[in-house]
């Protein structure tokens, strides 16, 4: 029970993180090409605004490390203390993440073709074969980062598993990610540092302490704003603080279990994957047709309406793809896949007989 507790906190994180992903790219790639005003830019860079102070600086940036964050941590739980199948872990964990970008790309780019627009066939595989390419999708980018952190993690579970010293090795390897400009993969990383580092509070009997909640407030106070490697790692530290602090306490952590969300939050990630295709065939043009009708005069509730119109349609298009491609295709790909090895094991085992 508690593990799925845990894993249903973090469900709700990542589609908190997903929505506002959506929010942030509606905001500043569709609404704002047709309106000066907007939300985001008026609650987080307007000093004028009285809840400046409480939202500035906060990007979309913001929950793509809590993405990374969540990541990485169910990577590191996933292993922690047990054996590694290194290989079948990488090739499950490409299979999951490319599957509904191979399927969204490729409808995308058939779109594309049917209104007269041209995508070369470099770009389309690149798009669709390798993880974070930006050939069809550019809000995919963050993709690759995943892949990688996620292996580093695995790898670092694989070489050193019952090692006490395994949290210490994640600090240089950050530290050289960070020196590398690579933010993202370090986000990544220290999803499995803090996974790492719930496990030692569990162990020094302060798991469940009330006093751990102190931490939240704090992180209101660490910096943020305009984008830069150092604004992304205060990020990275706040994710990681706001995930251990809800692990670590069961009753504030029920609080964000949202079970009766449960079947939307787990269309995060095709969400995530479909959005960006959605705002560049739909969204301008739902956002401009409500400019020119002018029944609205307040820009914000355009903004609302307009966003609560696009998000109905995304999670409609996600829903599909997450049942159609995350659970039935990939599923069927394993079964399949599972058959050759065993008849393949079947076959070899005959032969040795012999």
């Amino acid at each position: 029970m508690e593990k799925k507790k845990q894993l249903e906190f973090l469900n709700t994180l990542r589609f908190l993180a997903v929505v506002w992903i959506v929010f942030a790219h509606f905001n500043y790639q569709c609404f704002s090409n047709y309106y000066e005003q907007n939300i985001l830019s008026d609650l987080c860079y307007n000093s004028k605004s009285f809840l400046y102070w409480i939202f500035y600086g906060i990007t979309g940036k913001y929950a793509v490390s809590m993405m990374c964050i969540i990541s990485g941590f169910l990577v590191a739980k996933k292993f922690y203390k047990k054996a590694v199948d290194f290989g079948k872990f990488i090739f499950n964990r490409y299979l999951r993440l490319m599957l509904p970008i191979f399927v969204v790309c490729t409808i995308y780019t058939i779109i594309m073709l049917f209104i007269g627009n041209t995508i070369s066939i470099s770009s389309y595989l690149n798009g669709v074969l390798w993880p974070g390419n930006n050939g069809i999708n550019e809000h995919l980018g963050y993709i690759l980062d995943f892949f990688i952190g996620n292996i580093l993690i695995a790898l670092l579970t694989y070489l050193f598993s019952n090692k006490k010293y395994l949290p210490l090795l994640y600090i240089p390897l950050m530290l050289l990610l960070y020196y590398m400009d690579k933010v993202w993969i370090l986000s990544t990383v220290a999803g499995g540092l803090t996974y790492q580092l719930c496990e030692i509070l569990k162990e020094k009997n302060l798991y469940k302490y009330w006093y751990l909640i102190i931490l939240l407030p704090i992180i209101w106070f660490i910096p943020r704003g305009e984008e830069s490697s150092w604004i992304y790692l205060m990020d990275t530290i706040v994710c990681s603080l706001i995930v251990l602090t809800l692990y670590c306490l069961p009753k504030l952590q029920n609080a964000f279990n949202w079970n009766h969300l449960k079947d939307i939050k787990k269309i995060s990630y095709s969400l995530f994957i479909t959005h960006g295709l959605v705002n560049n065939l739909l969204s301008g043009h739902i956002v401009l047709y409500f400019k020119n009708i002018n029944i609205i005069a307040n820009p914000y509730i355009v903004q609302l309406v307009t966003f609560l119109i696009v998000f109905v349609i995304d999670i409609v298009i996600a829903g599909l793809i997450y049942y159609f491609v995350e659970y039935k295709l990939y599923n069927l790909i394993n079964k399949c896949l599972s058959n050759v090895v065993n008849n393949y094991e079947l076959i070899e085992g005959e032969k040795n007989e012999k």
